[in-house]
């Protein structure tokens, strides 16, 4: 019988992107996206990832929030056996923490996806 899939490893890091034009909304503009790249590695050597775009002007959540939520996941996801169901490190990262930063969920959902 074949190991479940663990997570081999966790990477977060910052993300800039410039934009050509500004980007704005009624609450606000911005001159670049500021978002936060994750990458996860199984032990069978799948690969995810996953982006946290990070809109203050509409959500409120920056760019620094959404990298402390990701960052804090590190230390328990690594390792963590997942099997058919990324329902459960998705669960965790909510109850751990990631619930109140939805830019950081996503990113985390789209990498274990």
């Amino acid at each position: 019988m074949a190991s479940l899939p663990a997570v081999r490893s966790f990477d977060v890091q910052l993300l800039n992107i410039p934009l050509i034009n500004p980007f704005g909304i009624s609450g606000g503009a911005q001159n670049a996206a500021a978002d936060v790249l994750v990458r996860l590695e199984l032990t069978d050597g799948t690969v995810g990832d996953g982006e946290a775009a990070p809109l203050p002007p509409n959500n409120g959540e920056t760019q620094a929030q959404a990298l402390a939520a990701l960052r804090a996941t590190r230390p328990w996801v690594e390792g963590l056996a997942l099997g058919d169901d990324w329902r459960t490190a998705a669960t965790l990262f909510r109850e751990r923490g990631g619930a109140g930063c939805g830019s950081a969920q996503c990113a985390f959902e789209s990498a274990l996806l």
